[in-house]
């Protein structure tokens, strides 16, 4: 995927992170770092974890994120509530910014609101181990779209004209 053109991990997260600051400048003007590195590793993570390979088993877990709200009302502490937002949050923010049409055709819900919402959630617990994470939470929920926006640059600069396809 991502490793025929920017080859290994280090070149790999070089290669994401500056393709997600090209965005963000392009958008906003300015970055947050902290955030860029968050959603850098994360979509790095996600990159090698060989989406293609398992697109359809991760498009499945999306949808039932999306559309499961017993997701968090199951959870057993605030902990596991926290976890499961930032999982969820985290799910939409990959699979809406590089796979924006398969996210579509699955869900009947607006994953956008959905993403927002759960980062919120999960920068809401801004206490002991989760201070300094929770402002990536909240800056990743003000600033969704324009985030979104910036890991669809990815996307487009990978496969100039896919979206144009779609």
């Amino acid at each position: 995927m991502f490793e025929d053109q920017a080859g290994g991990t280090d070149r790999l997260r070089t290669y994401i992170a500056e393709r997600l600051r090209d965005g963000l400048l392009e958008i906003e003007g300015s970055a947050d770092g902290r955030v860029e590195r968050y959603l850098t590793a994360l979509l790095v993570a996600g990159v090698r974890s060989n989406p293609e390979r398992d697109f359809d088993l991760g498009i499945v877990r999306l949808s039932a994120m999306l559309s499961a709200a017993e997701i968090t009302q199951g959870a057993n502490s605030f902990e596991q509530e926290r976890e499961a937002h930032k999982r969820i949050g985290d799910a939409v923010m990959f699979w809406l910014g590089l796979f924006p049409e398969r996210v579509r055709s699955r869900s009947t819900l607006n994953p956008i609101r959905i993403g927002k919402f759960s980062y919120r959630v999960a920068g809401s617990f801004d206490t002991g181990a989760h201070a300094d994470e929770a402002q990536i939470f909240r800056t990743l929920s003000d600033r969704f779209e324009a985030y979104l926006f910036a890991v669809r640059t990815i996307r487009e600069r990978w496969h100039p004209g896919l979206d144009a396809m779609n």
